[in-house]
């Protein structure tokens, strides 16, 4: 049965020897792939000067050929190659801090020309070491709004309902046609609820709602239906 993994050693020093290397080597800074053993594991993949030149381009991290294989450097990240989106990112991250008063206007215009710029993630990185890291993307609850409306409803629907059914049977009972009383029960507490509706739509109260049942916690009541004692 053929070996289906190359050898994994480690070494402290990718220049210490010229010697062909043999198996997959790892160092801090370097990947040596040992392409001959990799074939040998899983078979014949038709290895080739332009499948192995192709691999080192792939790599986005530099590297030579060596000995049958390809030394790959990994350069750490601050040395990296940084894109358009993460010069957009940091551009945002400095408008805010202009907005929130931490930057002046100099000091805006000075680090926006800088940020686009930049071409590594260390020069975009230095820009904004004394700026606190921006907070955490809130997240965000598909149907929250739709099940917190049933939730804030479902006692006027459930109470009102009672009221009616009541009145129903009284004015079947009576053989007449009996003050609609429920009016009173439906009308002012629906008045009350669509207010608290539109205020806790705006404020964004389905999403915390969600965020508490996910947490399990019990979400404090507010409005109409909280029990005052």
């Amino acid at each position: 049965m053929p070996r289906r993994a190359a050898l994994v050693r480690t070494s402290h020093d990718r220049h210490q020897s010229s010697a062909p290397l043999r198996g997959t080597f790892a160092t801090k800074n370097s990947l040596y792939v040992d392409l001959g053993a990799i074939q040998a594991g899983f078979g014949q993949i038709g290895l080739n000067d332009s499948l192995i030149d192709g691999f080192t381009r792939a790599s986005d991290i530099g590297g030579e050929r060596r000995a049958g294989g390809i030394l790959l450097y990994m350069a750490p990240r601050d040395q990296l190659r940084a894109a358009d989106s993460d010069r957009e990112k940091l551009a945002e991250r400095l408008r805010q801090a202009l907005e929130e008063g931490r930057l002046d206007l100099n000091e805006y215009d000075d680090r926006l020309g800088q940020a686009y710029a930049a071409k590594t993630y260390g020069e975009l990185d230095r820009l904004v070491t004394d700026l606190p890291a921006p907070p955490p993307a809130k997240q965000v609850y598909p149907g929250a709004a739709r099940r917190w409306l049933a939730e804030q409803w479902r006692p006027w629907v459930n109470v009102v309902s009672i009221c009616v059914a009541i009145w129903l049977l009284a004015t079947i009972a009576s053989a007449g046609l009996v003050y609609f009383w429920p009016f009173w029960v439906a009308v002012p507490w629906g008045v009350v609820l669509l207010v608290r509706t539109a205020g806790g739509l705006s404020r964004g109260e389905p999403q915390q709602w969600a965020a508490n049942r996910v947490r399990g916690g019990s979400p404090k009541p507010k409005g109409p239906t909280a029990t005052s004692q």
